[in-house]
């Protein structure tokens, strides 16, 4: 996977695309809640981005498949178990309802047998895909660097927490919508308490409107000082404690390598700060 150049939309104006396709997800999400059988830390219910799509995990059962989304085009892919498409569609111009009749019929159709799809009961942010909105792929330079955002923030985090025995893969999470690997410092303590670190990419929220990488140590700091980040990092510390770089930070440099550079110094950075942090706490 090769870096893609940041910056041919505006991170500011990046918000509707954003919420299309969160809404959008929750439809191939549904195969996790449906067909795929409980994983650890919920893993079942996870996206994983692969070839340019966000995928749900394997349908638990014989012939098993997978669905997906294609940010840049809103189309969603029915694979088989071989990894062959099976069916495709654009849900652009369609309603949430349509995208999930459509993807039932798929199934249906593939295995032979009528399904009904368990929609993910997530409160998701406000937008009219919530009521009987249809979905609009305009401008579509958007959603292609919504995209962009999730193709580059796998390869970053998975470089970042490559070193580290215990990271989980990458996974995108249909509730918040964010992407992200997490750092377990002590396996052999309970996961719930066990500190650990947070590494990821969220395309947007009520924190901040621009796609931003963060870091978050867990369990949560109290008051503590903060160390300086590099890339024009800087720490969130209103709730939750979390270092982040914005989205204007990262398509400030005008390359490739510049931009991936930045990304990686501050994901660097930042762990480690969250580690010294975490080690300080207990």
């Amino acid at each position: 996977m090769m870096w893609r150049l940041l910056g041919r939309a505006d991170p500011d104006r990046l918000v509707d695309a954003r919420l299309q396709l969160h809404w959008a997800a929750q439809i191939v999400a549904s195969v996790g809640y449906s067909f795929v059988d409980e994983m650890p830390a919920w893993a079942h219910l996870s996206l994983s981005f692969e070839d340019g799509r966000l995928i749900s995990q394997p349908a638990s059962r014989d012939p098993s498949f997978r669905a997906a989304l294609d940010p840049a085009t809103l189309e969603i892919v029915l694979f088989d178990a071989d990894g062959e498409i099976f069916d495709s569609a654009t849900v652009n111009n369609r309603t949430l309802d349509e995208g999930y009749a459509w993807l039932t019929a798929a199934i249906t159709r593939y295995l032979g047998e009528p399904v009904t799809l368990t929609r993910p009961n997530h409160d998701l942010p406000s937008h009219p895909m919530g009521a009987r909105g249809r979905f609009a792929l305009r401008p579509g330079k958007h959603f292609h660097e919504v995209g962009s955002w999730y193709h580059n923030a796998k390869i970053a985090i998975g470089r970042t927490v490559a070193d580290f025995d215990h990271a989980s893969p990458v996974r995108c999470w249909p509730h918040h919508f964010d992407i992200a690997s997490l750092v377990t410092l002590d396996p052999d303590m309970d996961p719930e308490t066990a500190p650990s670190i947070g590494v990821g990419l969220s395309p947007g929220d009520a924190v901040n409107d621009q796609p931003y990488f963060y870091c978050t140590p867990w369990p949560y700091l109290g008051a503590v000082e903060l160390p300086p980040l590099v890339s024009g990092g800087v720490w969130h510390n209103l709730g939750w404690t979390g270092a982040l770089l914005k989205g204007e930070h990262v398509v400030e440099h005008g390359t490739t390598d510049a931009q991936l550079q930045a990304v990686e110094a501050f994901l660097h950075s930042a762990v480690a700060a969250c580690h010294e942090l975490l080690k300080k706490a207990t």
